[in-house]
């Protein structure tokens, strides 16, 4: 991977913009469908085309401890059938709202097939987009690919990252100290570069793993 624009750019915050190959940044975000009806989106014919999902029928205690640890760079949430009142109330809708709450920069597509009465408009209005069932494959390869390359860029992960370790009460010289370092690798190939932007592809909650490889 040619690393040579970045050298032109001072820090991270800066490179607005800046996006890696479609082909790339699909490989490398991870999507979670959860749906209670797995013919319910193509998943294969996404996978076929790139696309690196894992299919889960319904959360469980253990699939909602991965969610709330940012295993997952993108979500895609039925509203109706996936969550068991013991674990969350409200199935989807009150999921959407609890994740939103834990991590505002996980990224979450709802869909459903169903009607809803406007009171749960404030549900999907936090979902980053929405898909309406029957969903096709080109509606939903174009929407997934537009929802990456928008939100998937080095700039907004380091955006997040800084959030968050300012949330962890990290001071600002060392926050600027290690977005020096981080900036130093990506223009190093030989370094660990690849390393870190897989890092900063994860969402604010797993981004402590980035400092076990600076």
């Amino acid at each position: 991977m040619d690393f040579c624009f970045w050298k032109k750019r001072s820090k991270l915050s800066d490179m607005i913009g800046n996006k890696l190959p479609i082909d790339v940044l699909k490989k490398r975000t991870r999507i979670a469908v959860i749906d209670d009806e797995e013919s319910s989106l193509p998943i294969e014919s996404l996978r076929e085309d790139g696309f690196a999902i894992d299919y889960f029928p319904c959360i469980d205690a253990t699939i909602l401890k991965r969610l709330l640890a940012g295993d997952f760079d993108v979500i895609v949430l039925d509203i109706k059938g996936v969550v068991s009142p013991q674990i969350i109330q409200q199935d989807g809708l009150g999921m959407l709202q609890y994740l939103k709450e834990k991590n505002p920069t996980q990224l979450i597509v709802a869909c459903s097939s169903k009607k809803f009465d406007p009171s749960k408009h404030k549900f999907f209005s936090l979902a980053n987009d929405v898909l309406d069932k029957p969903i096709t494959f080109v509606d939903c390869k174009e929407r997934l690919e537009q929802i990456i390359t928008e939100n998937l860029t080095i700039s907004n992960r380091w955006v997040a990252l800084e959030k968050y370790l300012s949330g962890l009460g990290w001071e600002t010289k060392k926050i600027d100290a290690l977005e020096k370092e981080i900036n130093r690798s990506l223009q190093n190939p030989n370094k660990f570069s690849e390393n870190v932007l897989a890092h900063l592809d994860k969402h604010a909650p797993a981004y402590t793993l980035i400092l076990q490889a600076i």
